[in-house]
């Protein structure tokens, strides 16, 4: 015969079981999501200004927390990116301001920034990552160099080349700057879609200092074509010191 004790015993068991049972059954499974109002995407900065981070973050049951981080689209350039992040720990409630002043430091190098943000809620829920680029650029220096070719003539007819020839594609030009240049890169490309064409020699750069480098014409290893047959831009790419650029492309079709 069972014992009263017994069957109290199995009746307070089921009942733990069930009450788990409706908590694994009501388990916050929803992720938060995050309203991004400022900054825009493409939207341009200067050095040494301030970003105006504006948005909210929106959860079902209970926010906690929301994180911020910003990086440059770039590296091994003369001036450095802004690299920023920020945890804000004291979020709460199911609608929290995501509002920050973030100031980019005034030595900043100039090009794009990716900005993501994300939010966390009570129960480890992360939202989707919301992100835009930015731009900034430096008011010490505007001016991005200039590329100017005298061959050839024309650069959008393409030359005729074979494959890894090193006598084939001849360019002469200036690259100039108002200031001071800090590199050019030598690089290909598929020109049906603008991927890189990449091998032993490419992308090939030199470091700079003064205003101006003049280009000289198929000084190996500059110019060596690509070995595979097809239509090809060559890509020159000129930096100053504060990461303004310039590119020039020259149509080159690799057939034999």
């Amino acid at each position: 015969m069972i014992s009263l004790k017994r069957i109290l015993f199995l009746m307070l068991a089921c009942s733990v079981v069930t009450f788990w049972s409706c908590e694994d059954d009501e388990a916050d499974t929803t992720k938060p999501s995050i309203s991004l109002t400022s900054p825009t995407e493409g939207q341009l900065f200067n050095a040494g200004q301030a970003i105006a981070l504006d948005g909210t973050a929106f959860d079902d049951v209970k926010l906690s927390d929301w994180r911020v981080t910003i990086e440059p689209n770039f590296s091994d350039l003369p001036k450095e990116g802004f690299n920023y992040a920020y945890e804000d720990n004291s979020a709460s409630g199911t609608a929290y301001a995501t509002e920050r002043t973030i100031d980019i430091p005034s030595e900043t190098g100039a090009g794009p920034h990716t900005l993501r943000i994300f939010a966390v809620d009570d129960a480890v829920n992360t939202s989707d990552t919301t992100s835009v680029v930015i731009n900034i650029q430096n008011p010490e220096d505007l001016d991005a160099p200039t590329i100017t070719l005298s061959a050839p003539p024309d650069p959008t007819i393409p030359y005729s080349a074979d494959a890894g020839g090193d006598n084939d594609v001849y360019v002469t030009g200036d690259i100039m700057d108002n200031r001071a240049l800090a590199k050019m890169m030598v690089s290909w490309e598929y020109a049906a879609d603008s991927t890189e064409y990449t091998n032993e020699v490419y992308p090939y750069t030199v470091d700079l200092s003064e205003t101006s480098y003049a280009i000289a014409g198929n000084a190996s290893p500059y110019f060596i074509a690509p070995t595979e047959l097809g239509s090809f831009n060559l890509v020159l790419t000129a930096w100053d010191e504060f990461n303004n650029m310039a590119v020039q492309r020259v149509a080159v079709t690799v057939s034999k």
